[in-house]
């Protein structure tokens, strides 16, 4: 019997060491050399689904309307989308009633960015087993939602001598499933801040890895969660990190101590970032500044340390951002308005 103990032990054991030599240890090798190109991949797919959802807030076919601080936020809704794509429709063949000259065609431009999307993730997904079960059921969903609805369908439809147009010609009916997108987009963002290993990919880790930071601080910040902000920064600032790096971890701390009420501390770190010598003109790094627009004290010291004509131009290029936001929701509010007025004063059958 002790005989018969001791040969099963001695089984166990060699199978196990075997398992370890031969098969955990050469895998976690594998996964460890190829898990951050993974990881750089779904952040590719991240930024490219973001250009995706930007489309619903084209203000024209040249310009954006600036929703940027709202995706860094997290703060769309479903009804932003709905009037996001109030002024948006598939192709040419849409542009038939009053309101043409109001519409902005981006079927094209929707198709592309969606293949585009699509193409990367199943090029993620050949490699699943370096992948977990959230990040592949999170850009599986994303695929298949990509294309709930065709981009190029016809306007018309011929019965006879009768020729049938959609009331409402724009894509606003789109908006649920671009809010279905973009929810999914803040999932994969939220797996992403806890990418590790990305720092190792060669090429373009480093620099992604702290993008990723960067956006997660911004949510942080945005939330008033200061205590993690705090401890992700100090982080950060231990490693080697470029001059425009520090002056966006400067940025946080400015807002952080602003709304601390640290004015003097505020003050030092607003100093530094307006007198570093390779300073960015101030319309580019509004982004950093805009909390201290609406602070007497602080605006007092900018103009100190900057030209009139630059803190000008500054404020004008954020008032006009202020408008143009305004303006285009104020615009598609009304086309919803008129199409769904529209809608309901139409003529039911029976």
């Amino acid at each position: 019997m002790q005989e018969v103990l001791t040969a099963i032990v001695t089984s166990l054991i060699a199978s196990v060491v075997f398992y370890i030599v031969f098969q955990y240890i050469p895998e976690r090798l594998k996964y460890r050399k190829i898990r951050p190109r993974i990881e750089v991949e779904l952040t590719e797919i991240a930024s490219s689904l973001y250009f995706y959802l930007n489309y619903a807030f084209d203000y024209n076919a040249y310009r954006s309307a600036p929703y940027d601080e709202d995706f860094n936020t997290e703060s769309l809704s479903e009804r932003d989308f709905k009037i996001g794509l109030g002024n948006k429709c598939l192709n040419e063949s849409y542009l038939f009633d009053e309101n043409k000259d109001k519409l902005v065609v981006i079927g094209d431009k929707l198709k592309k960015s969606a293949n585009e999307v699509s193409k990367k993730i199943w090029q993620v997904l050949l490699n699943q087993h370096f992948l977990t079960a959230d990040e592949i059921l999170i850009i599986e969903d994303i695929d298949r939602l990509l294309f709930t609805h065709l981009y190029d369908s016809k306007a018309s439809d011929q019965i006879g001598i009768f020729v049938l147009r959609p009331v409402n010609p724009s894509i606003s009916y789109m908006c649920h499933n671009f809010y279905k997108l973009y929810q999914l987009w803040t999932e994969l963002r939220h797996v992403m801040f806890e990418f590790t290993f990305i720092k190792k990919e060669h090429r373009q880790g480093l620099e992604k890895y702290f993008n990723l930071n960067w956006s997660y601080l911004k949510l942080l910040v945005a939330n008033k969660e200061y205590k993690k902000a705090k401890k992700k920064m100090k982080m950060l600032s231990r490693g080697k990190i470029t001059d425009f790096q520090k002056e966006v971890l400067n940025s946080f701390e400015l807002r952080m101590n602003l709304d601390a009420g640290n004015l003097s501390r505020a003050k030092m770190i607003l100093k530094k970032m307006l007198t570093d010598f390779s300073r960015d003109n101030l319309v580019y790094m509004r982004g950093f500044l805009s909390c201290v627009i609406d602070n007497e004290e602080m605006m007092k010291l900018c103009s100190s340390l900057c030209p009139a004509e630059e803190i000008n131009e500054w404020l004008c290029c954020v008032e006009r951002e202020k408008k143009l936001k305004a303006a285009f929701v104020r615009q598609n509010q009304m086309l919803i308005d008129y199409y769904e007025n529209k809608e309901r004063n139409q003529p039911r059958l029976g």
